[in-house]
């Protein structure tokens, strides 16, 4: 698929100095804008206005992860967002400035996502979800690793927000070093190693790396999908793996040791339970299905370790 983006800029100010009322946004969108033609208007060269919105929009055809995109949009002058869609006179006003750069209208990302919850869809913006276009049969998670939603003809479609991360250890494309995997979203690196090690011993070894890693964090569903196809790119078995998720040094307040926020879980059914009152660390695979365990830490097993690229 062709990972592609829009550009939403922030709200232009009215003539009379004050944003746009969302309530007259859908009164003028009715009234005004049934035959609606692109103009640039008060808009930067190559954007196109959206008076409803009084917001200025252009689409990219570089190729880029759904995460990747945004941050894209973010560091453009007016720091923009992947676009959101509030009706369907704006929707076909989004299709039209794809196809005034590509005539065929390619698919192209939009804001919306599930990232956080599967099934809770919500714009990146903050815009509010009440309007929906889905193509037939859509949203359906297909693979269990569609969290992001893309345009094609004004039609919305869910879709893998990692594609790129699905390449091999080496190839040009990949900033990593040999026999890492990167995961844009995070702008990181993953290596799995199948030597044993109990938790503590496999941190300290991710320590002492040239990068200085950490035994891997988990933000998300599609995260967790790739480290799980990193450790298959060793052992397609599935074996067991050491990631960064403990409750040392309280029973039941479970952190990541590079920090990150414990927000996204994927425990196994029943899991975490402390068997026996001493599983302090947590594996990824115990049972073969990318879900994870709480287990005892003098455990040996192998371990995935992550290192974050620093951009100049």
């Amino acid at each position: 698929m062709l990972l592609l983006l829009f550009l939403l800029l922030s709200t232009l100010a009215n003539s009379d100095g004050e944003g746009t009322n969302n309530s007259l946004v859908l009164k003028r969108t009715q009234r005004d804008l049934q035959n609606y033609r692109l103009v640039r208007g008060p808009c930067d060269e190559n954007w196109f206005y959206f008076p409803p919105l009084n917001s200025c929009y252009r689409f990219f055809s570089d190729k880029r992860a759904w995460m990747a995109a945004e941050e894209f949009c973010n560091q453009l002058p007016h720091s923009g967002h992947v676009a959101s869609v509030i009706s369907s006179i704006h929707d076909n006003f989004i299709s039209d400035v794809v196809g005034a750069v590509d005539e065929s209208k390619p698919w192209a990302w939009i804001g919306l996502n599930d990232r956080s919850q599967e099934g809770n869809f919500t714009w990146i913006d903050g815009s509010l979800y009440s309007y929906r276009n889905w193509a037939q049969n859509e949203p359906n998670d297909r693979g269990h690793n569609e969290d992001c939603v893309t345009i094609h003809y004004s039609r919305m479609n869910n879709s893998s927000e990692v594609e790129e991360t699905q390449q091999d250890p080496g190839k040009p494309d990949n900033p990593c070093d040999k026999n890492w995997f990167y995961f844009p979203t995070l702008k990181s690196c993953y290596r799995y190693f199948c030597n044993s090690r109990a938790w503590q011993d496999a941190e300290e070894f991710c320590n002492h790396l040239p990068h200085y890693a950490h035994l891997a964090s988990v933000i998300s569903s599609s995260h967790n999908r790739f480290i799980s196809r990193v450790i298959d790119t060793v052992n397609s078995n599935k074996p067991e793996a050491w990631i960064g998720l403990n409750d040392i040094c309280k029973e039941g307040t479970y952190m990541w040791i590079d920090g990150t926020d414990y927000a996204y879980r994927n425990w196994g059914k029943g899991e975490p339970n402390d068997y026996g009152h001493q599983e302090d660390c947590v594996n990824v695979n115990h049972f073969r299905d990318g879900t994870w365990n709480d287990a005892p830490c003098n455990k040996k097993i192998g371990f995935v370790c992550s290192y974050l690229l620093y951009s100049n």
